[in-house]
C-alpha cells in the first residue's frame, strides 16, 4: 500500500501540473472559479489514465474502461469538496491578505486543498475505484 500511495502521490503531481497549467490556460478567458472547474475535470482525466496503467494495473481488466473512469470520476468529485472549498476560501483569504494580486497566487492556493483532497482520492481509488 505505501509504494501505491507514492506511486499515487507521483501520479498527482503530474495532475497537478496538468491542473496548473489548463487554470492558467482558461483563467486568460474565464474567472478563476470557472477555469479551476474545467482544469479540475481535465486533470481527473489524466489522473484517471495514469493510475490505470501505472498505480493500480492490476485492477484494470476488471471493468471496462469508461466504468471505471465514471467511478474514478465521482471518487474525485467527492475529493474535490475539500479541494475546492479550500482553494475558494485561500483566494478569499488572498483579497483580504491583499494577496491576490501576485500572479502565482492562485496556483498557491490550489496546493492545500489538492493535499487535502488526495487523502480522500487515494483512500476512493484503492478500496473501490481500482479494486483488485
Amino acid at each position: 500500500m505505501k509504494k501505491q500511495f507514492i506511486k499515487f502521490g507521483i501520479v498527482g503531481s503530474v495532475g497537478f501540473l496538468v491542473d496548473a497549467c489548463v487554470l492558467w490556460f482558461c483563467s486568460h478567458w474565464l474567472p478563476y472559479p470557472t477555469a479551476r472547474a474545467i482544469s479540475f475535470w481535465v486533470a481527473v482525466t489524466s489522473n484517471w489514465w495514469f493510475n490505470r496503467i501505472f498505480t493500480f494495473q492490476d485492477a484494470t481488466h476488471l471493468e471496462k474502461p469508461h466504468q471505471q473512469w465514471g467511478k474514478f470520476f465521482l471518487a474525485s468529485l467527492i475529493g474535490f469538496i475539500p479541494n475546492w472549498g479550500i482553494f475558494v476560501y485561500a483566494m478569499w483569504l488572498g483579497e483580504q491578505l491583499e494577496l491576490s494580486h501576485y500572479a502565482v497566487f492562485p496556483y498557491v492556493a490550489m496546493v492545500p486543498g489538492v493535499l487535502a483532497g488526495m487523502l480522500v482520492n487515494f483512500s476512493l481509488s484503492k478500496f473501490w475505484v481500482f479494486k483488485a
